[in-house]
């Protein structure tokens, strides 16, 4: 099979997954032994567990190594499955159905039944389906599942795919599934020499694909998501963090994982808006123009426990609503929100910039409600992993640097809104976000001149976030909040 490089901008994938592609799985690296050990066991066992830290890469080692490996497997037939909303029986007994050129009815053991070769069935994300479906050990799916899983001479063999902080969940099947928990496997996150094959390798494989030759260069580490920020920093595998709050990262903390708040990155703010919530434009035509004519309806976010998901749980509060009034539909990535309003898979989504004015700019969507004009709300902070906060001098020299740059930003974007550093501001931001200078023109995100936090709003967030039991325990802001790197900074410039 030819692969051809038009379809990737760069050898790599970025926080997208790695999907079961060609391509994909010609610039998979760094895992390796951990395709061949649940290659191993998915072959050689009726179930199999994989579970992991959120982030820590599941989805690409199954996606674009084991499945991918498993297509050359003959006689036999692969489905990765993972859309848990709606109706997720019906939705495996097709996706197998389509793996295996069949047309086939009845449950899901006759369906398997039917495929006349082994099938290898990778459940992946597990975890969403729990939110789908309050009693995992219920009937309908579940039933069907564990029947398939427990049926004699069935030639399939299962794999679930899941975090490891929902993991307990799968204690619902312990009384139809035997020996749930016989055979499961961790995925740590990549070791140094790991990483080191993730990075290169796809780059020489890229070059070797007919790619633009490339080099590599230390520079900033840039993340398109909060998670893999908050994970890196409880790991010390980054020092200093600039990112949105999430859930994610204060269930780290609440786990006994240090990681400092120390000074604002970006608020939602009057005029101000970093996220907004687009409906679809055949929907604002026909006459939506409030939250609550959105009621029943599907909202796409990032993920669940994200700055998106908080922000329409806000938004429903203040409409007295709640957050089982409307479908929260998890998409993992920006761009798949864009796509998911623009196909109508989703009746709204809660995005940010640039891709709110993309979507507008389309015709897709239109905006029903700007955040920072509904709710100001601390939504991104910089952040101290905690052998940085230990190092005292570090700590407070790197924040008199961000200060000034704190201050620089505020006056050249926020205060005069032109001029020849407004217009470097405007190149930088382009550079670094592949927004058009129009659309960054647009608006820039508020952030407060000296740098200090919202007070009280952290406290606030994690409080929510307790309430709708994704955070594990309650958090004082004085176990993640530290101001004494900035007080210590403002005092010497």
């Amino acid at each position: 099979m030819s692969v051809g490089t038009e379809r990737l901008p760069s050898p790599f994938k970025g926080l997208a997954p790695f999907q079961d592609t060609e391509l994909d799985a010609r610039l998979f690296f760094g895992r390796e032994r951990e395709r061949e050990i649940v290659l191993a066991n998915l072959m050689a066992s009726r179930l199999t567990v994989l579970y992991g830290a959120s982030g820590v890469g599941k989805t690409s080692l199954l996606r674009a190594a084991v499945a991918h490996s498993l297509r050359a497997v003959p006689d036999s037939g692969v489905v990765v499955f993972s859309s848990w909303a709606g109706d997720p029986t019906r939705g495996l007994r097709e996706a197998i159905e389509e793996a295996a050129g069949i047309e086939a009815s009845g449950t899901l053991v006759e369906v398997l039944g039917a495929v006349g070769g082994d099938v290898y069935v990778i459940l992946d994300q597990f975890e969403e389906y729990f939110l789908y479906e309050r009693n995992g050990a219920g009937p309908g799916f579940a039933g069907e599942l564990a029947a398939a899983i427990r049926e004699p001479g069935l030639p399939a063999n299962f794999l679930l795919g899941m975090r490891e902080d929902a993991l307990a969940k799968l204690d619902a099947f312990k009384t139809r599934i035997p020996n749930l928990f016989g055979n499961y496997l961790r995925l740590d996150h990549l070791d140094r020499q790991g990483g080191r094959e993730a990075i290169v390798r796809p780059i020489e494989r890229y070059g070797e694909l007919g790619g633009e030759a490339m080099g590599i260069e230390p520079e900033l580490v840039y993340f398109q998501a909060a998670q893999p920020i908050a994970v890196a920093l409880a790991s010390g595998d980054i020092d200093v963090g600039a990112t949105g709050l999430t859930a994610g990262l204060y269930n780290i903390v609440a786990g006994g994982v240090r990681i400092w708040i120390v000074a604002d990155k970006g608020r939602e703010w009057p005029d101000h808006n970093l996220t907004s919530l687009v409906v679809r434009k055949d929907l604002y035509d026909s006459g939506v123009r409030t939250l609550r004519e959105l009621k029943g309806k599907k909202i796409g976010v990032t993920q669940i426990g994200s700055t998106f998901h908080y922000n329409i749980g806000r938004y429903l509060e203040k409409e007295g609503m709640a957050l089982g009034d409307v479908e929260l539909v998890p998409l993992q990535a920006l761009p798949a929100l864009n796509d998911a309003l623009t196909a109508k898979r989703v009746d709204a989504v809660a995005t940010a910039e640039p891709f709110v004015s993309r979507l507008e700019a389309s015709g897709a969507g239109r905006v029903l409600v700007n955040t920072g004009d509904t709710f100001p709300w601390q939504i991104a902070t910089v952040m101290y992993s905690d052998k940085f906060a230990r190092d005292r001098a570090r700590g407070v020299a790197f924040m008199k640097g961000y200060v000034k740059a704190s201050r620089h930003y505020f006056d050249t974007v926020l205060a005069r809104k032109s001029g020849p550093a407004y217009e470097e501001m405007i190149t930088l931001t382009a550079r670094y976000t592949s927004a058009s200078a129009d659309l960054i023109r647009r608006g820039f995100p508020y952030q407060d001149r000296d740098g200090r936090l919202m007070p009280g709003d952290v406290g606030r967030q994690t409080a929510w976030w307790h309430a709708q039991g994704l955070i594990k325990r309650p958090i004082a802001e004085k176990e993640i909040v530290d101001e004494s790197f900035l007080r210590e900074a403002l005092k010497a410039l």
